[in-house]
């Protein structure tokens, strides 16, 4: 799990994507709701989640730094809360316009349960799995 000297290396991450979510990672760090990959010399990928979902395990975030994309790293994280969530389902989103993300979770098992206007022009997709 992380801890708050990881906290510059994750917002470092998300410093390449769309998003400002520094404090949301402060706070999920703190909850210890974040699992992280370290290539050790910091951290090079992780997942925030929780089970504050209607009390369901919820991803809300899962981050690659850059030059460690497409080496299965979200998958290793997905497998991580998969883990600690056995005989439960899993839930998820992320924007229609997130194609890596589609097909990462359909690959995986992950099903399109809903949609909701959240960003409009770019709706957020729910999908669930249900862990054996």
């Amino acid at each position: 799990m992380a801890t708050p000297s990881d906290v510059p290396g994750l917002v470092a991450i998300l410093a390449q994507t769309p998003w400002e979510k520094s404090a949301f990672i402060k706070a999920a760090v703190i909850n210890d709701e974040v699992a992280v990959i370290d290539e050790g010399v910091g951290p090079i990928a992780f997942v925030v989640w929780n089970r504050e979902f209607f009390g369901r395990p919820f991803v809300w975030l899962v981050a690659v730094a850059g030059h460690a994309r497409r080496q299965g790293l979200a998958t290793l994280l997905f497998a991580h809360v998969e883990a600690a969530c056995p005989g439960t389902r899993v839930y998820t989103s992320t924007n229609a316009t997130n194609a890596a993300m589609h097909a990462l979770l359909f690959k995986h098992g992950y099903v399109r349960r809903g949609e909701l206007d959240l960003d409009p022009g770019d709706p957020e997709i729910f999908y669930a799995k249900d862990v054996p």
